[in-house]
């Protein structure tokens, strides 16, 4: 149910409600309407809450963290939006305000059963915060990140589609990029990262002036798929050349998608057909964590 109050009295309990947000532009303050947060979700948000601040107290978060903050400043504001099948998902900012860590926790919740997923996904936000107010909703391989930052999209073609949020990764100029980051809902509501894919990315160093990467990912068949790397060079210019595609396969709905077989249809510029940074393996079966997915 979409909150009625004034939205002055909203502020007042801001731990409550959730801030109607189809698109997660990520906003510290947000505004339109709220809905009320269930209690089943909110458990799950107070648990994160109580985890990071008991861990900055311990003696390795203390060296982490510096001085501890309150419990009320690691809260930061929840976003709401609806899904397939009639769920409910709020994403909830976990907040680490010592050293400006910020987290996207995503909690699907199913208000048929009531159930909640227990133990969500950190979505490391730190360098998209800031910048998804003033991303623009068409994608331009020459930026990294458009809307929206949430979608829906089926990936291993089970009619079931995966979630799948978007953020930017960097590290300093050795790496700018947006990872689309992709989940499947299994029938616990837990979510289990099958896929990432590099879609957008500087690549320094391959070129004498570097290139553009863009990357689309083509569904096949049932848990088969192609990422098909295009490119252009980083003086912006209008020519596009496809650089190959990387055919992907996983055994069954809800595993992670593997690498079959690379096809390098254009040597000119080197092989960065899933990534511009070397190092990197955003194809590789994830970790249980994306706090770094895309750091080896």
């Amino acid at each position: 149910m979409v909150a009625a109050a004034p939205h002055g009295a909203l502020d007042a309990l801001p731990d409550d409600y959730a801030a109607v947000d189809h698109e997660l532009d990520g906003s510290e303050n947000p505004k339109g309407s709220r809905v009320e947060i269930p209690a089943e979700v909110r458990s799950v948000i107070d648990r994160l809450a109580r985890e990071e601040f008991d861990y900055s107290r311990s003696e390795k978060g203390r060296g982490f963290f510096g001085r501890p903050e309150p419990l009320r400043r690691h809260y930061g504001p929840t976003y709401f939006a609806t899904l397939a099948n009639g769920r409910r998902l709020f994403m909830f900012k976990r907040l680490g305000p010592s050293s400006g860590i910020v987290g996207i926790f995503p909690i699907v919740y199913d208000p048929v059963t009531r159930r909640a997923t227990q133990r969500p996904p950190r979505i490391d936000w730190n360098w998209t915060e800031g910048n998804a107010t003033q991303a623009k909703s068409v994608c331009d391989p020459r930026q990294f990140e458009c809307r929206p930052y949430m979608q829906e999209r089926d990936i291993d073609g089970d009619g079931q589609p995966e979630l799948v949020f978007e953020k930017r990764a960097h590290n300093g100029t050795l790496y700018n990029a947006a990872l689309y980051q992709h989940f499947h809902i299994g029938e616990d509501l837990e979510l289990t990262p099958v896929l990432t894919i590099e879609a957008r990315s500087l690549c320094e160093g391959v070129s004498d002036e570097g290139v553009w990467a863009d990357r689309t990912f083509v569904l096949d068949g049932a848990c088969k798929g192609r990422l098909v790397t295009r490119y252009r060079s980083y003086d912006k210019s209008s020519a596009v050349t496809e650089l190959g595609d990387l055919e992907l396969a996983c055994e069954k709905p809800g595993q992670p998608f593997k690498e079959l077989v690379r096809h390098l249809r254009s040597r000119k510029v080197g092989d960065f057909l899933t990534t511009c940074n070397e190092s990197l393996r955003p194809i590789a079966e994830p970790p249980a964590s994306f706090d770094q997915a895309w750091w080896k």
